[in-house]
C-alpha cells in the first residue's frame, strides 16, 4: 500500500499529496515541487534514484530549487531550502514514492498545449523517448513502469 497518495488540486489542477504518516511530508513535498508535474521530471527522478541504488554515477541529481538532497550511507537526506528541518528516507522509500508518482502522473490526460516532440504519442511515452534520446541510453527502469495506462 502506498504511503503517499497523489491527486490534482481542484483549483489549479496541479499535483498535491497526502501522507498518513507525518514522517513522509518532506518526501511528498519534494516530489510535487522539485520533481514537478510532468512525466519528464518524474522520469529524471526515477533514473537518478535507480542510478543511486545501483551505485552508478549519474549526470543528474535529485536536488532542485526547493530541496537539497544528500546521499548518506544507505539513506537520502532532504533539506528544505526555505524551511527548517530535514528528513531522511531509505532509497527504497524514495523509489516507492517515485514509482507511485509515476503511476499518477503518467495517467493524467495530456496537456492541451501543442507538443513538437512526438505529438503522435501520449505525453508520457514522448517524454520517455526524449529522455532516452538525450541521455543516449535506455531508461534504467526499462519496461518495469512503462506500460500504457489502461
Amino acid at each position: 500500500m502506498s504511503f503517499i497518495r497523489y491527486t490534482l488540486d481542484d483549483r489549479f489542477r496541479l499535483p498535491v499529496f497526502w501522507a498518513d504518516d507525518h514522517r513522509y511530508q518532506v518526501l511528498g513535498s519534494w516530489i510535487v515541487t522539485d520533481v514537478g508535474h510532468t512525466p519528464s521530471g518524474a522520469l529524471a527522478a526515477l533514473a537518478v534514484i535507480e542510478d543511486v541504488a545501483n551505485e552508478v554515477e549519474s549526470a543528474e541529481e535529485l536536488s532542485g530549487e526547493g530541496y537539497t538532497v544528500t546521499r548518506l550511507a544507505d539513506d537520502l537526506k532532504f533539506t528544505p531550502e526555505l524551511a527548517s528541518g530535514e528528513a531522511k528516507y531509505t532509497i527504497d522509500e524514495v523509489r516507492e514514492a517515485l514509482e507511485d508518482y509515476w503511476e499518477f502522473i503518467s495517467r493524467l490526460p495530456d496537456n492541451a498545449t501543442i507538443r513538437e516532440y512526438r505529438p503522435d504519442l501520449p505525453g508520457w511515452q514522448a517524454a520517455l523517448l526524449m529522455w532516452e534520446e538525450q541521455h543516449g541510453r535506455p531508461h534504467p527502469y526499462g519496461d518495469r513502469l512503462f506500460q500504457p495506462p489502461s
